[in-house]
């Protein structure tokens, strides 16, 4: 059979159209990791009605190697087991020569996320960042001609290389992080979640997970999220036992009493020094910050704003308990220091 062959004049990509029985069929697992969801049975409706399909599937095929091409559809596969659950035989499709994956798999994770042509449901998009945090790895590792497997290399040094995609890298690694926890063998929620937007089979949905457990402990957006609700005007109350929002209380009063430009705060956090973000620190600059420490043991509230770490009294040099240990930490491995330089000497 003979097919003509076209080229995208954007892109530079060769595709062709044809019409292929399904047991050459295969799902590209990577490019669209979703799930054929509930709305299949909206689809098998309007095919059983006659009417017809309005856009083709979308597939791949690599003519590299030795190994027999497959072609792999990565957009249509709810449109195809609908047909298929109707006795289809063959399917229409759309395939790509030899393609840039690399490019072809950011154009699809696009279409479902920024350009929400076909929104993908949040556990969608963080495998699909994942999947694209994998690629780029694989690229460092070519650039810097490093072993196929090694992890000599940290997230910032992924940043670094990839300067134009700084933002998108920094929501790759979030999105790795999220993905390997949620479908981690020793994550007992994983079989309670409903993964395809919200459902009545499942307890739990991803967005919930999301907005609970992974916006509070995954990254340090958190202190951003606060302040940009302090920028509002809101006033915040926090209860936590992380030294990270002291921290960034103690960094923001420092900056304050010395009158440190806008610019400072952002530094600290690593934050885009844009327009906006400069006008929210700011006003955050301008807010007042309170802290109190709760003794267990007097069952009383002390103001400790100060955050000093002279302070006389305990509960407000370590900060309500909370560097204590850290300070612990540092005295035993100086004694240990001294004593082993000691030792030396005699």
């Amino acid at each position: 059979m003979t097919l003509p062959l076209y080229v995208d004049a954007l892109s530079g990509f060769r595709f062709f159209f044809t019409q292929l029985p399904i047991q050459y069929l295969h799902h590209d697992g990577k490019m669209n990791p979703r799930a054929i969801g509930p709305n299949i049975k909206k689809l098998k409706k309007e095919f059983h009605l006659k009417r017809p399909q309005l856009h083709v599937a979308l597939g791949w095929i690599s003519l590299q190697g030795d190994e027999a091409a497959k072609v792999r559809i990565f957009d249509g596969q709810h449109k195809a087991a609908a047909q298929i659950m109707l006795g289809a035989k063959e399917l229409p499709v759309r395939i790509f020569l030899d393609p840039d994956l690399d490019v072809l798999l950011t154009s699809n994770t696009n279409a479902g996320t920024t350009l929400r042509q076909v929104a993908f449901d949040k556990s969608v998009q963080r495998n699909l960042g994942s999947a694209l945090l994998a690629d780029r790895m694989q690229r460092y590792r070519a650039d810097c001609q490093l072993p196929e497997d090694s992890e000599a290399f940290s997230e910032q040094d992924l940043q670094r290389h990839f300067k134009g995609e700084s933002r998108e890298m920094k929501k790759y690694i979030l999105d790795w992080i999220r993905s390997s926890i949620t479908h981690h063998k020793d994550n007992k929620l994983r079989d309670f979640i409903e993964y395809g937007g919200r459902g009545s089979e499942f307890p739990l949905s991803y967005s919930t997970i999301e907005k609970t457990f992974y916006s509070f402990f995954i990254g340090s957006d958190l202190v951003l999220m606060l302040f940009e609700l302090a920028a509002r005007g809101y006033r915040v109350c926090v209860c936590s036992h992380s030294p990270q929002v002291l921290d960034a209380v103690w960094v923001l009063q420092r900056l304050r009493e010395h009158n440190a430009p806008t610019a400072s705060l952002l530094q600290v956090f690593d934050a885009p020094q844009t327009p906006a973000m400069l006008q929210l620190a700011q006003r955050v600059m301008k807010r007042q910050t309170k802290v109190y420490y709760f003794s267990r043991e007097k069952r009383t509230a002390r103001d400790i704003s100060d955050l000093d770490s002279a302070a006389e009294e305990a509960g407000d040099s370590g900060w309500g308990g909370l560097t204590e240990f850290s300070g612990r930490a540092s005295a035993a491995v100086a004694r240990a220091v001294a004593n082993a330089r000691k030792n030396e000497k005699s």
